[in-house]
């Protein structure tokens, strides 16, 4: 999996549930690249 080994940390700009965990606004998690790109994306998170 090309790129999967790049770690991003984002900081969450909406409530957002991932594998049955729910994390609050402002939250910050450390994700893929391509993860990080998604929630950008569809504005669900920013850089921190």
């Amino acid at each position: 999996m090309a790129g999967s080994s790049q770690r991003e940390r984002v900081e969450l700009l909406q409530v957002h549930k991932n594998a049955g965990t729910e994390y609050p606004v402002g939250h910050e998690l450390v994700v893929s690249s391509s993860t990080a790109a998604r929630l950008y994306r569809h504005k669900i998170a920013k850089p921190p």
